[in-house]
């Protein structure tokens, strides 16, 4: 039985304990969910297991069917083109915002990723493909609250699950975490310098990712409205 912490609600943790199982990708797209079956696993009662549900179902992670059950929600080719549309924009504000007054010891965190990304980058890219993928969102998360705007971060943090999911699921093509990694390196050494460079640095970033994500077999496979 997994246990829960008292820190938030039971809600709450609920809904942080299924995120994370979508994050890491044990949750796939149209894996069912039976709320009876989760109540016994984490060990609460049904109740904020339907309220962390209809959360996800709101953010159209989830549906939610009759009898106790639910289904992960595949997206559609539109679905991941607005998700992405948003991201573009909310992190290209949030580095306009930030660039000409971030103080170094505020990018403490960036450098850390950075620097774990640069261990991966040294070893065959096949066995840590996904801690890659998981660093590359943290550090786009982390710039985005560099912006210290919590109406921003609010909506970012709602975008964070389905860019997470769209990214370990494969739907776009395998990144090549070369050549990123150099890109979010350079961003961050601009950032330390207060420099434009970092913002455009962050556009041909977006623009290489949406080209990979298009071009991906996976996103090719979604249905189309």
């Amino acid at each position: 039985m997994t246990e829960l912490s008292n820190k938030q609600s039971l809600s709450d943790e609920v809904y942080s304990y299924l995120e994370s199982k979508l994050i890491s990708g044990e949750l796939k797209y149209g894996d069912t969910l039976n709320i009876k079956q989760l109540a016994l696993q984490i060990g609460v009662s049904t109740i904020p297991i339907r309220d962390a549900l209809k959360r996800l179902e709101h953010e159209g992670v989830v549906v939610i069917q009759p009898r106790s059950s639910c289904y992960v929600a595949e997206p559609s080719q539109k679905d991941v083109l607005d998700a992405f549309e948003l991201r573009e924009m909310i992190e290209m504000q949030a580095i306009r915002s930030i660039y000409r007054t971030v103080e170094p010891e505020q990018l403490s965190e960036l450098n850390q990723i950075v620097s774990k990304m640069k261990e991966i980058v040294t070893h065959p890219p096949e066995a840590h493909l996904s801690e890659y993928i998981q660093l590359d969102s943290v550090f786009h998360n982390k710039l985005c609250n560099l912006a210290n705007n919590r109406f921003l971060s609010k909506f970012y943090h709602e975008l964070y699950l389905h860019l997470n999911m769209t990214e370990i699921y494969g739907i776009g093509g395998p990144p090549d975490i070369q050549s990123t990694y150099e890109l979010h390196r350079r961003i961050l050494s601009y950032l330390k310098q207060n420099s434009a460079e970092a913002v455009e640095l962050l556009q041909r970033h977006l623009d290489q990712g949406r080209k990979n994500l298009t071009e991906g077999a996976g996103f090719q496979k979604l249905r189309r409205e």
